[in-house]
């Protein structure tokens, strides 16, 4: 292409463009179980106890905590997620299923709060 004019060529301009990058940071356990230790007192409590300790339920920590029975923290999602009664925790959301189970599992000391949360090692948390 030819320019006319003063015989020079047209400046280059150069656009670079780039996509902004987002980094996703894990949540934490801690961070998770804040938001289920608020559902648990609203939906689980009734049953298992303002302190885990069973009432109607069994107990989910301390001594007579019956959570090793299910084996691991997988097992334990999975149960909270289709074994409690109508009305309780099986009207809640997977994402309100996790907090409750981030919850028990600081509850139990299974997990340190600071770890990043990572559904695919809940099987290897052991409950006790």
């Amino acid at each position: 292409m030819a320019f006319s004019g003063c015989g020079s060529t047209p400046p280059t301009t150069t656009t670079t463009t780039t996509k902004p990058t987002t980094t996703t940071v894990a949540a934490t356990f801690a961070q998770l179980a804040q938001s289920g230790q608020v559902i648990y007192a609203a939906k689980c409590a009734s049953c298992h106890g303002d302190n885990g300790q069973g009432v109607r339920a069994p107990a989910l920590w301390g001594p007579n905590s019956h959570l090793s029975d299910l084996g691991n923290a997988q097992l334990l999602l999975n149960y909270t997620s289709s074994a409690m009664p109508p009305g309780s925790a099986s009207s809640l959301s997977r994402q309100n299923h996790i907090d409750i189970v981030c919850y028990l599992l600081i509850q139990n000391n299974a997990v340190t709060g600071s770890a990043p949360y990572s559904e695919a090692q809940l099987s290897s948390i052991i409950l006790r």
